[in-house]
């Protein structure tokens, strides 16, 4: 697994782990987990979610009924993970303050007009 720092693999012997440790080092537990209220996910609660579901302390099932997600978008968070760390759930673009989502408006470029010399 990759991450931002050493988490330790747990074994899938066992059907519930109770800690796991951060890449930081300190320690994730249920009672450490983001509140199932949490409105604003930055990329270390996003991080904690996805650790606790891959250390056993919460099921997929139990992680997506708390904090209201999809399957398919906490497995988005996952291999976002997986691949770059909790760098990797970080959001890049901010939706307008409206809420709705739209595109960015794309730059206009004007074609140079090079004038030509009598």
């Amino acid at each position: 697994m990759r991450g931002d720092g050493v988490i330790h693999e747990v074994k899938k012997t066992f059907s519930k782990c109770k800690f796991v440790q951060r890449p930081d080092g300190s320690l994730l537990t249920p009672g450490s987990l983001p509140s199932p209220d949490t409105g604003r996910w930055v990329a270390s609660r996003k991080a904690d979610v996805v650790m606790a579901v891959e250390a056993g302390i919460l099921t997929l099932e139990e992680a997506c009924g708390r904090y209201r997600l999809t399957v398919e978008e906490f497995r988005g968070w996952q291999n976002a993970f997986r691949r770059f760390g909790a760098r990797g759930l970080k959001v890049t673009t901010k939706a307008p303050a409206s809420g709705t989502r739209s595109r960015p408006k794309e730059k206009t470029i004007e074609p140079e007009v090079i004038a030509s010399r009598p």
